[in-house]
């Protein structure tokens, strides 16, 4: 999964709008260019900007701060926008000026014979943006829901070569309420290109989330993970412990996609993957002793557990065990708060 910073802009700043209602707007920035060399300082392999004025009018509209961002990047990671792109000649310029991919929203739903012609004259460089609400396409800046169902309008762009679908939901966008991981992942499922998902991205929970679903590990024990794992590395609060997979086995890290000790990315999805992967070793065993093996495993390697026959003969890892064990208890009062809590530990943990 690529994490991908995204820069609304309107009337030339960066804003956050709610439910993509234009007077619903937040100002973060006056200086969009400025925010888009944080972006990449921050490790951000692509961006996505969005002409907030130019989706309402159906033309360009904040062309200087694009040329700003462009110019501040200078070619160093792909720049993907959408807003306002209804002809070939709009696409044209801004591929001949910097951007990497074109985004057809509206104009892609309601003459799709443009979208057909922009594929064939710019391959590998259109994506579609699907807004949705409830499961049905909105257009002009989401000011209009139609009838068209988002999977299948999905397929149909697929068919014509469509690069990516982006999908945003309007009912979650700007509002930090996280992603609509059931409606994305349906999406996803459907089709064979990539699907980007967009609105309700507020922080590091709801990707632990999206892994934790397409993996089924407890995000709650991901997350005991990365508590555990920030107490050693103060800069690294957004490690799953990966870290540590990369520096003991780093074939094994390769493998679940981690190149990068500090990227929190990388970490996550490799963290739970590999999680996920030590789930299936050990499902021999109750469930009760299942996660604790699979936490004593993810930081001594299976091999060398089974080598020694009970983690608590390796005494680094039977403190980190203990340590996660303890971080998974307090994160699991915390969500059943009042309901009663079900320890699930062997005696020896509680």
């Amino acid at each position: 999964m690529l994490i991908i910073p995204a820069i609304d802009l309107k009337d030339g700043h960066c804003v956050r709008l709610k439910q993509g209602i234009m007077e619903n707007a937040t100002v973060f920035s006056e200086n969009p260019e400025t925010v888009a060399l944080h972006w990449l300082d921050n490790g951000a392999r692509q961006l996505h900007l969005v002409d907030l004025n130019g989706a309402f009018a159906g033309k360009p509209k904040n062309g200087e701060a694009i040329r700003a961002i462009v110019e501040a990047v200078d070619g160093r990671i792909p720049i993907q926008l959408g807003g306002g792109i209804r002809d070939l000649e709009t696409i044209e310029y801004y591929l001949d000026n910097g951007i990497t991919y074109v985004i057809i929203g509206t104009a892609a739903v309601k003459v799709p014979g443009f979208l057909h012609d922009a594929c064939y004259a710019f391959p590998g460089q259109i994506m579609v943006g699907l807004d949705a609400k409830s499961g049905k396409v909105a257009v002009d800046g989401w000011s209009k829901v139609t009838g068209h169902d988002v999977i299948d309008l999905a397929k149909k762009f697929q068919d014509y070569g469509v690069e990516a679908i982006i999908h945003t939901d309007i009912g979650r966008d700007g509002m930090l309420s996280g992603l609509n991981i059931e409606a994305t992942v349906e999406l996803a499922q459907a089709l064979t290109i990539p699907v980007i998902a967009s609105g309700g991205v507020t922080n590091l929970d709801d990707i632990i989330r999206r892994y934790s679903q397409l993996y089924g590990v407890d995000p709650l024990l991901v997350r005991a993970i990365i508590t555990v794992e920030s107490e050693w590395n103060p800069k690294a609060t957004s490690s799953s412990g990966a870290q540590g997979l990369m520096q003991l086995m780093p074939g094994t890290a390769t493998k679940m996609g981690i190149r990068n000790a500090y990227d929190p990315e990388q970490n996550i999805r490799g963290g739970i993957k590999y999680l996920s992967h030590l789930f299936s070793e050990f499902d021999n065993l109750e469930p009760e002793a299942q996660w604790i093996q699979v936490v004593a495993a993810y930081h001594a390697g299976p091999t060398r557990l089974r080598e020694v026959g009970d983690f608590r003969q390796i005494p680094a890892t039977n403190r980190y065990t203990q340590k996660v064990t303890r971080a998974y208890q307090k994160l699991h009062r915390e969500m059943t708060e009042k309901v009663a809590y079900v320890d699930l530990l062997p005696p020896e943990f509680d």
